[in-house]
């Protein structure tokens, strides 16, 4: 996720964590698992085929998802230049360009002398050069005259073009089939009532901390039993938790001493920015609820813009969201998601607690 000052949150980070020499690409494995109330899942039903097909709405665009099982890529065409692969990303308020795209297309020979705009992540806040873009085409729908932020290159896809943020998905409704594994985009003046009208129902807030207004989308949700503010979010992975959520439970406010104490005596430099996973008993969104969801704990200092310092957070990635059938309808502030869920794999902890605090991590 990410957010630039022109209304606009960035965030396609690789995390990494170390931990006494074990090294590993956040975005895809995590190092530091601490079970809370871990339940074994057995296979669940999928969505099957009373899922009306999204794509037969007027005006729909219809697009399989990409090969990452945790990643929703679609391809959309750029300057006429051919179809390439984009991540969908809800938590992004503009869409973006990786500079290797960027340069391909010859839109960065004037970049120094343009705009540019201070660009939130998770982890950092940096400027970045913006983009204007002719054309961007989805299926048979285009969108004309489009401004970019270019990000650098990906480290965690190197294939991926670029980001499809909220600025272009706010004029449609957003449609993710599990089962069939293809992302609908639908007009949101075509958007009707339909089967998913009967499914679990959240409603969405715009921010729920009562600050600035960047077009993401928060829903209802409880951790431990607490009501905490859940971000949508398609464009991380793995879905995080600030320490002000994950400590509501006591165990996880003593693996923070913990790590504090490893800190101090692995040598106190920079600043404390502790990480570790958890797997939580449940997570709730408005009437639908993920059993034994893994959590990334961090500090999410840049988003302190959203008025959430010191205030629990939760963002919900696309590990949790890609093993539902969902339907996203921006234009009414409303989420439907369908009752039966795909196969949840269980991620059995390696020991029973670990963790590790690294101040050194970057883009």
């Amino acid at each position: 996720m990410f957010l630039a000052d022109i209304r606009a949150l960035s965030r396609y980070v690789a995390l990494r964590e170390t931990h006494k020499g074990l090294r590993g690409d956040m975005r895809y494995r995590f190092y530091g698992l601490f079970a809370l109330g871990l339940t074994a899942l057995g296979s669940c039903e999928s969505p099957g085929p009373d899922v009306t097909r999204f794509e037969d709405l007027p005006g729909a665009v219809s697009l399989a998802i990409g090969p990452q099982h945790d990643m929703f890529v679609i391809e959309a065409d750029i300057g006429g230049d051919g179809p390439r692969p984009f991540l969908v990303d809800t938590g992004a308020s503009i869409s973006a360009l990786f500079a290797d795209t960027a340069d391909d297309l010859l839109l960065t020979d004037n970049l120094e002398l343009g705009e540019d705009v201070n660009v939130r992540g998770l982890i950092e806040t940096t400027r970045r050069p913006v983009a204007h873009v002719d054309r961007l085409g989805l299926g048979e729908q285009s969108i004309t005259d489009l401004r970019m932020v270019v990000l650098p290159r990906s480290k965690v896809d190197p294939d991926i073009a670029g980001i499809l943020g909220m600025d272009v998905l706010q004029d449609y409704a957003f449609a993710f089939d599990a089962e069939r594994r293809r992302i609908t985009l639908i007009p949101k003046d075509n958007f009707t009532d339909g089967p998913w009208s009967h499914w679990d129902r959240v409603s969405l807030d715009q921010n729920p901390y009562a600050a600035r207004d960047f077009g993401l989308h928060f829903g209802d949700g409880r951790l431990f039993d607490s009501e905490v503010p859940v971000l949508i979010d398609t464009g991380t992975t793995p879905s995080v938790a600030n320490w002000e959520a994950a400590s509501i439970r006591r165990e996880v406010r003593l693996l923070r001493r913990e790590l504090r104490e490893q800190w101090r005596v692995e040598g106190a430099s920079g600043s404390f920015a502790p990480k570790a996973r958890i797997v939580a008993p449940t997570i709730e969104l408005g009437a639908h609820e993920w059993t034994s969801p893994a959590l990334l704990v961090l500090e999410l200092g840049p988003l302190e813009i959203l008025g959430a310092e010191e205030k629990p957070l939760v963002i919900a990635g696309a590990d949790m969201l890609a093993v539902r059938t969902f339907v996203m309808n921006f234009a009414e502030d409303e989420m439907f998601i369908h009752p039966m869920v795909l196969h949840e794999p269980v991620d059995v902890p390696p020991e029973e607690r670990r963790g590790a605090a690294n101040p050194d991590d970057s883009f």
